[in-house]
């Protein structure tokens, strides 16, 4: 029953984060870094939703992805350098791979 409780308050924060994205999407045209972060906001509160059941667990992580991704472009980066962004991904997920081989091993 708790549970209940807490995924209808959840769904009414949902609303109303849904709600004001779209208000001040079609209001505000104009104002790119609102939009962006209000867009990133509303992705991380549905992925909080998304969090309570299990089954939807790797829906919550998708749009925790796409609240980062507007997050980023909110913010910029400039300059973007991939080839270092991508070596950093592959060290960090070397380095990930190697510490759940030591504990697991």
């Amino acid at each position: 029953m708790q549970l209940l409780v807490a995924s209808v308050k959840i769904n009414q924060m949902t609303l109303t984060f849904l709600v004001a994205s779209v208000s001040q999407v079609f209001i505000n045209f104009r104002y790119t870094f609102s939009r962006r972060i209000l867009t990133g906001l509303l992705f991380s509160c549905v992925g909080d939703a998304l969090l309570i059941w299990p089954q939807y667990f790797i829906y919550g992580m998708g749009a925790f992805a796409v609240a980062q991704i507007m997050y980023t472009a909110a913010f910029g980066f400039k300059p973007l350098n991939a080839p270092l962004g991508i070596a950093l991904y592959v060290l960090g997920t070397v380095g990930k791979l190697a510490q759940l081989q030591i504990r697991y091993s």
